[in-house]
């Protein structure tokens, strides 16, 4: 694994524009491969529970590794709790994505404010993990007990 980490960085291919192509090929990787682990689960007639526990541990593993990938092949403490939190996040999109389920959330009245309520939830996860992202590249700062960084004093 080393090694490929070392050949990848010497190849100049910067993490961002990997994540961008891992993004652009989500329609003909990620999302075909959700689709048949889903059909066959359902054949097997296995409960659907543990489906979406191996569905949200799959997404978890593709936002690891765009996290990953966005740090140019580094880590940083909590990013598997952010990719965890982003992998729930997208089953739940994916779930949202089937007709049934949007029909009886909108026969509930909730139609797309789950929807809303999904992308409001994304953007707080994210914009949380790529501020401690940013946060954990800088130099050591003191952090108070508040999480907000202090200024450290003029010489």
């Amino acid at each position: 694994m080393s090694k490929l980490l070392r050949s990848i960085r010497g190849s100049n291919v910067t993490g961002e524009f990997l994540v961008t192509m891992l993004i652009f090929s989500s329609s003909r990787t990620i999302w075909p491969m959700y689709l048949w682990i889903r059909e066959e689960w359902t054949l097997h007639n296995q409960p659907l529970a543990l489906f979406w526990c191996i569905c949200a541990l799959y997404y978890a593993i593709w936002m690891w590794l765009a996290l990953f990938l966005s740090r140019e092949y580094r880590q940083y403490p909590g990013m598997s709790m952010d990719a965890v939190f982003g992998g729930l996040l997208l089953a739940i999109a994916s779930a949202l994505h089937d007709a049934d389920v949007l029909s009886d959330l909108s026969k509930k009245g909730f139609g797309w404010a789950a929807w809303v309520l999904l992308f409001s939830a994304c953007g707080l996860v994210f914009r949380n993990s790529a501020s401690f992202s940013r946060r954990s590249t800088r130099p050591s700062e003191p952090v108070n007990s508040s999480g907000r960084e202090e200024s450290l004093p003029a010489e």
